[in-house]
């Protein structure tokens, strides 16, 4: 009857007296199957780690990692990278280490690139844990490609000190080729945005100034014409006023000079 959020309480009230109840197993399983069936992301975190927690405890391990799995897919982004260390920690706690591997890959293939290299140095380190030196140096590697050493120092001085106590010269020397080379890929990537962002800049500029020249020019016109005197048609305009205008050839008729009422008559009379 009722949807999220309130559906939500609903559920982590009705699955924990369930739960507590101690009833059958599959009876569990089928309601927990229908609290996570369209339950939005945001809510997804707690039925999931609660259907889990129930079939460590009741059920077989393996449903349980089943089940961790369905939910790193299914929290929202927020709460992926908590939900994987958890998943992590409880396969290497069932199944050993080694178990953890494929769910590292695929924690650093789905998460953005800050927490994915957060998760690279993780996996590092259990690898260093269990020997396997020359895996851990891919690792660190493959996280180069997200840690500006100008942002990220702290991952390169993580990386540096695993050299020098598991490396030699050419592999140390390496490490700091490579640094240089992520280096110089974000220079390039910051001075082309500059670039970029300089460009529009200057072309919105140009719009503007070119906007504010005609508005300029228009109204140098208007004057023009405001301070022209009566009778008189400008040269640039074309056509002279009037149907002489019209007709080819035809002379423009002379402009008669306005009579002066005061004006005195010297006409002689013979």
């Amino acid at each position: 009857m009722f949807s999220y959020p309130v559906a939500f309480e609903l559920w982590n009230l009705y699955l924990t007296k369930a739960v507590n109840r101690q009833i059958d197993i599959e009876r569990l399983r089928d309601l927990f199957e229908q609290s996570v069936e369209g339950c939005p992301p945001k809510f997804a975190k707690t039925l999931y780690l609660m259907y889990g927690n129930l079939e460590e405890e009741r059920g077989l391990a393996r449903h349980a990692m089943r089940i961790y799995e369905r939910a790193t897919r299914a929290v929202s982004d927020e709460d992926r990278f908590e939900m994987f260390e958890f998943y992590i920690t409880k396969s290497a706690s069932n199944f050993g280490l080694t178990s953890t591997r494929p769910i590292y890959e695929r924690a650093i293939e789905a998460l953005p690139d800050k927490e994915a290299k957060e998760m690279c140095l993780k996996f590092a380190e259990m690898e260093r844990r269990l020997g396997e030196i020359d895996r851990a140096r891919a690792i660190y590697a493959h996280a180069s490609q997200f840690s500006d050493p100008r942002i990220s120092p702290t991952f390169w001085e993580k990386w540096e000190k695993f050299e020098v106590q598991h490396g030699n010269e050419d592999t140390f020397k390496e490490m700091l080729r490579i640094k240089r080379s992520v280096q110089a890929q974000y220079n390039t990537d910051v001075n082309f945005i500059a670039s970029q962002a300089l460009a529009r800049g200057q072309a919105k500029s140009g719009e503007v100034n070119g906007e504010d020249q005609e508005k300029k020019d228009a109204m140098e016109a208007l004057d023009r014409e405001a301070r022209a005197p009566q009778g008189f048609v400008a040269a640039s305009t074309g056509a002279i006023p009037g149907n002489v205008g019209d007709v080819p050839g035809a002379a423009a008729p002379a402009v008669a000079a306005p009579a002066n009422p005061d004006a005195i008559d010297l006409e002689m009379e013979d």
